[in-house]
């Protein structure tokens, strides 16, 4: 089985039908407050309509009342919520749907110590571990207020380091066209997430440069210009 693309902040039913037609898996809608690829209730209602069968729907939620994911959850009847803030093992129990729990990595740093190195490998581990039989997957992300473009290769690195994992798992974080085959090769990760290298505008994807990245993943390269014959 290849490497499932799940293409996160859709925010219009065109974008939608140009993911699954680009080879998207799963489906994100970002419902977190404050996001520039938030989405609508009506156009999540009319994606998740058009998306049925082809893909899996995932509702993104941060720090929300339980309530309201819950609800909103039902009512759209979303295949998983992906929990992306400080949500705890108790709030993730009482919602209906599937999780998928985001992990932020800082990466290994070459300029640490082996001792620094080991702790924060045991860290990680540990945070992993413990949400075993309450999530369903994980997503490992880059923090926020990350910026450095090479940090995918540290977050690799340490992945590497404390496999196996428990659980299946999407990587996010900086991905495009040119080093998500990179990525798949070294982790061979059950999916990967992608949201802004295939942007025009924050919510806005394009369509050519979705179909570059689902060209990239499904053909297991260093991105498409490595692909061409």
């Amino acid at each position: 089985m290849g490497t499932n693309i799940k293409i996160c902040g859709i925010t219009s039913l065109d974008d939608a039908l140009a993911a699954l037609d680009a080879g998207a898996d799963y489906v994100g809608l970002i419902f977190a407050e404050g996001s520039p690829r938030r989405v609508e209730k009506a156009a999540a209602k009319e994606i998740i309509a058009a998306v049925e069968g082809r893909a899996k729907v995932v509702g993104v939620f941060k720090d929300q009342e339980l309530d309201y994911v819950a609800d909103l959850a039902q009512l759209l009847a979303l295949d998983f919520i992906q929990c992306h803030g400080a949500e705890s093992i108790d709030y993730v129990r009482e919602l209906p749907a599937r999780v998928i729990r985001t992990i932020e990595l800082t990466g290994l740093d070459a300029d640490d110590s082996n001792q620094e190195q080991t702790v924060q490998l045991s860290e990680s581990k540990e945070l992993i571990d413990m949400w075993q039989g309450d999530a369903a997957m994980m997503l490992f992300d880059r923090p926020k207020s990350l910026f450095d473009p090479n940090w995918y290769q540290r977050a690799v690195q340490q992945l590497i380091a404390i496999k196996p994992l428990p659980l299946p798992f999407f990587f996010a974080g900086g991905l495009s066209a040119e080093n998500v085959g990179e990525v798949v090769d070294a982790l061979e990760p059950f999916g990967v997430d992608v949201a802004s290298s295939i942007e025009s505008a924050p919510g806005k994807k394009d369509v050519v440069k979705m179909n570059d990245f689902c060209r990239a993943v499904k053909r297991g390269c260093g991105g498409v210009s490595a692909c061409e014959p």
